[in-house]
């Protein structure tokens, strides 16, 4: 079951401008993810979950593998199958939870910013660009389970 979760806050949004203004990303690891502990604390405000179309996971497998169930197991090797059985399923779930989304002001500075040449506008111009795009949205959604909340964008 695909699930979609959004928040109304930006969780790395120092770690952002900080990209932004220069400063090189910041490798990923098992430190950098513990360090990131205590925002995940910190609140959230609202929380939108979603659920998307459901993905029949036993259609999927026969496809790539018709007699999976019947074949002996080796541990040791993966069988050839897997890897596009995984590579589809990862599409199908992705398509499925973003046909579920719930459209925030969050996401929609995200797309507004990222679709500038600086990523960065002036404040008037962002206010007028999520207000279009929250419209075509609402006119023209992307799936019938995407909705846009009709909070205001953060000040």
């Amino acid at each position: 079951m695909p699930v979609y979760f959004g928040y109304q806050r930006l969780v790395e949004g120092r770690t952002y401008i900080g990209e932004l203004s220069g400063r090189p990303k910041e490798k990923e690891s098992v430190l950098s993810l513990l360090k990131s502990i205590p925002a995940l604390r910190s609140r959230f405000g609202k929380v939108y979950v979603s659920f998307g179309e459901p993905l029949p996971l036993d259609p999927l497998i026969r496809k790539y593998a018709p007699g999976w169930d019947r074949e002996p197991t080796d541990s040791s090797a993966r069988p050839e199958w897997l890897a596009p059985l995984v590579s589809e399923l990862a599409t199908g779930i992705m398509t499925r939870i973003n046909a579920a989304a719930c459209v925030t002001p969050i996401n929609l500075i995200g797309l507004v910013l990222l679709a500038t040449p600086r990523q960065s506008m002036g404040e008037a111009d962002l206010a007028r660009q999520l207000e279009l795009y929250a419209s075509l949205l609402r006119q023209a959604p992307y799936s019938p389970r995407v909705w846009v909340t009709n909070e205001d964008a953060p000040r």
